[in-house]
């Protein structure tokens, strides 16, 4: 009598334990990636905040060209320039004759109010120069760009 070789039988699936690596290795690289998006996301709605400020400055000296002084509103510029951003409420802080202050503070509905070290950007022109500032979420005046507020 000839019997047939037994069919060995292969469990299919993964074991606990290679679960629990895959999600170990999973958790691990979102430890790490996930701050670094968040950062690289941040840094592009800065990039919308220094754009937004830029052009409104524009429309200031476009402004003075036909005046004896700055605009202290948005009002007053033709065309009328936005008055805020997805992520920033822009505000012209001070204007006179020969200076201006133009500053775009992250709206605290925004994600962007997270970023803590560039929560307000301040660009100032006074007697021909340019001045670019942020604030921290602590009220610390960074004026030397020593936390990457400003991409020059």
């Amino acid at each position: 009598m000839r019997h047939s070789p037994r069919a060995e039988r292969f469990d299919e699936g993964f074991t606990l334990i290679e679960l629990m690596i895959v999600v170990a290795l999973a958790a691990l690289l979102l430890t790490i990636a996930l701050p670094m998006y968040q950062e690289s996301t941040r840094k592009g709605r800065r990039a919308e905040a220094v754009a937004a400020l830029t052009q409104l400055s524009q429309a200031q000296e476009r402004y003075r060209a036909n005046n004896t002084a700055y605009a202290t509103t948005f009002a007053a510029m033709v065309p009328q320039p936005a008055s805020s951003t997805p992520h920033y409420t822009l505000n012209i802080a001070a204007a006179a004759a020969s200076s201006y202050t133009l500053t775009a503070t992250a709206k605290a509905t925004s994600p962007q109010f997270a970023d803590t070290n560039c929560r307000v950007l301040s660009l100032a022109a006074a007697a021909g120069n340019m001045v670019y500032e942020s604030t921290d979420a602590g009220g610390t005046v960074d004026t030397t760009n020593a936390k990457r507020c400003w991409a020059r």
